[in-house]
């Protein structure tokens, strides 16, 4: 069931999102409201004017035509500094637009990096891609020219209102009777816009989770040809968004004419009535001037607050879902300093649990590791084996249990602290748009070019990059498309290299090389990984039959431990599985 728009908490979500640009926003509004204050009491000058003239006429004196001049000059002077108000308004809330939207996105890329990873295995990558571009985009466009104008239409409305009162209220009273209509309809259509407005900022965030994961994964959705699906999705969802938006701007654009409707009955009455007042003598002509003036106009605040609805829904809308983000459940706080130790790389998991979106992964792991083991795990996909090592990098937090670094629980240590002594190369290599040298770099950024050339001639690369135009300064692309999977697993276990650290981790580090290849790094890891704790995980069982100890997991439980030669005469799992791969 979706959640309901809170209009009170969204609106506080709003004000929070403001940050720093609260004083300049309430500035922007304050020159508004004098800006239109001083248009609520120009007919009134205006229609002394009408008054002397009509007295000057009748009585031909050119003393009037003074006090007219003088008033048209004051009314011009109130025209000309309304004119400045509203130009000063308006360039404060566009200087405060930018801003905003400058220091939401700094948020946002800054939260982001204080989540848990647990956070982005619940949101789809589109919906903070959306955050970062409709959302932010609907609060700056509104600051720019709406906001203001919402407050003005309500200045507006009650200026109008105190100014027809005082001109005459019998009159007043006949209009007002209006009133009650028009607000009673614009609240029934608020109400019916509201929930397809949310579907609208939601439904958008569903559509760019779906054309990132399918430009990401194109070429997989090539080979099966699953493109009709894949479109057959994306229409079904742009149908659901099309009709919220049809929904929406169907009753929002109804609020127009109907205000509309009201303002020229509003206005035929006031021609009659007032005319029969002016009959009567007991209005003057120049305040029935005023008064048909300001009740024409006295729709107006109606129908752009009617208008405005929409936009304020939207508004309200993207600041709930900015503010959710931006108040999302961060990761623990650091108790730890960094102290740049250097670990030998003792490890030791005491009765770990650990489990995500209410599912246990890990069972009561025990496993004692001396540092300079070559430790392989295997088993099955999706037994657990790759959130083992993310346990160890901290990536998530284990809900029972203990595991220690050199006797040292990993919760008192630094997260930097951790990672700065463990290099870790996963199945799905990530380079960045920019330069090999830079790439390699990514892990040590003080590296000197002679650590980089060192660290890909033990990683094989060296001849690959020396084959390239510009060799280490050539760049690789924004789509990575101009080296190959190879290449770029290449890179990434010669981050490692470069990093040189005392706990290695290997996720399926050669799967994406060639069988020359991934020979020519094995000899290279096992000089690297010589007296350093290393981690290897693989679903091919001939890349760690010469590992220290093999233990194998199945079900998020430690089921057998060993060698090879030992798991193979025990003929258990870790035996069924070798000969599944291998045969008699």
């Amino acid at each position: 069931m979706k959640k309901q728009l809170n209009l009170k908490i969204s609106l506080k979500h709003f004000i929070a999102n403001l940050g720093n640009e609260k004083k300049k926003v309430y500035l922007g509004i304050f020159l508004a409201i004098i800006s239109v204050i001083i248009s609520v009491i120009l007919p009134t000058f205006l229609s002394k004017a009408t008054d002397y003239l009509v007295l000057g006429i009748n009585h031909e004196d050119n003393l009037y035509l003074i006090h007219i001049r003088n008033i048209l000059l004051i009314s011009f002077l109130l025209l000309i500094g309304s004119t400045i108000f509203s130009y000063l308004e308006s360039l404060v809330m566009c200087k405060v637009s930018k801003k905003v939207s400058y220091q939401l996105r700094k948020n946002i890329i800054t939260k982001i990096n204080k989540l848990p990873l647990n956070y982005f295995d619940k949101i789809e990558h589109g919906e903070i891609l959306s955050l970062m571009t409709n959302d932010i985009e609907v609060i700056a466009d509104t600051l720019a020219t709406d906001l203001t104008e919402i407050f003005s239409s309500i200045i507006l409305f009650i200026g109008i209102l105190f100014m027809m009162l005082r001109l005459n209220i019998l009159l007043s009273i006949v209009i007002f009777l209006i009133i009650p209509f028009s607000l009673g309809i614009w609240f029934i259509l608020v109400s019916k816009s509201q929930k397809y407005f949310k579907d609208y900022q939601d439904y958008q965030g569903h559509i760019n989770a779906h054309l990132t994961e399918s430009y990401k994964n194109h070429t997989i959705i090539k080979l099966y040809q699953m493109e009709n699906k894949s479109i057959k999705n994306l229409k079904k969802l742009n149908n659901t968004l099309t009709e919220s938006v049809w929904k929406s701007n169907f009753i929002s654009s109804l609020m127009h004419p109907l205000m509309k409707l009201f303002g020229n009955i509003s206005f035929v009455l006031t021609c009659i009535i007032g005319g029969y007042f002016c009959l009567q003598g007991k209005m003057s002509l120049g305040n029935i001037q005023a008064f048909i003036t300001y009740a024409r106009n006295f729709a107006n605040p109606l129908i752009n607050l009617g208008s405005l609805t929409g936009v304020m829904q939207q508004l309200l809308v993207a600041s709930d879902r900015i503010y959710e983000f931006l108040n999302a459940k961060e990761e623990p706080l650091e108790l730890a300093l960094d102290d740049n130790s250097v670990f030998k790389g003792d490890i030791e998991f005491k009765n770990v649990n650990f489990g995500y979106n209410e599912k246990i992964v890990i069972k009561d792991l025990n496993l004692k590791i001396k540092a300079g083991t070559k430790i392989a795990i295997v088993g099955p996909t999706g037994s657990g084996k790759t959130t083992i090592v993310k346990l160890l990098m901290k990536f998530y937090n284990i809900n029972s249990g203990e595991i220690l670094i050199d006797d040292k629980n990993i919760q008192e240590i630094n997260k930097k602290t951790l990672r700065d002594n463990i290099g870790m190369v996963l199945q799905d290599p990530w380079v960045f748009e920019g330069t090999i040298k830079d790439n390699i770099a990514f892990g040590k950024e003080k590296a000197n070019i002679s650590d980089i050339k060192l660290a890909c001639t033990k990683a094989n690369l060296n001849h690959f990059v020396n084959a390239l135009p510009k060799g280490y300064n050539f760049k690789i692309n924004e789509n990575n498309d101009n080296i190959s999977a190879g290449e770029k697993q290449l890179l990434t276990i010669a981050r490692v290299f470069l990093k040189n650290p005392n706990i290695i981790i290997l996720d399926e580090a050669t799967s994406n090389v060639d069988t020359r290849t991934e020979m020519l790094i094995t000899k290279s890891l096992d000089k690297l990984m010589k007296n350093k704790t290393c981690f290897i995980i693989a679903h091919r069982l001939s890349t760690i039959v010469n590992a220290d100890i093999i233990i194998v997991i199945k079900d998020g439980k430690l089921i057998e431990m060993g060698n090879h030669e030992d798991l193979l005469k025990q003929k258990g799992f870790y035996h069924e599985l070798y000969f599944s791969q291998f045969g008699d």
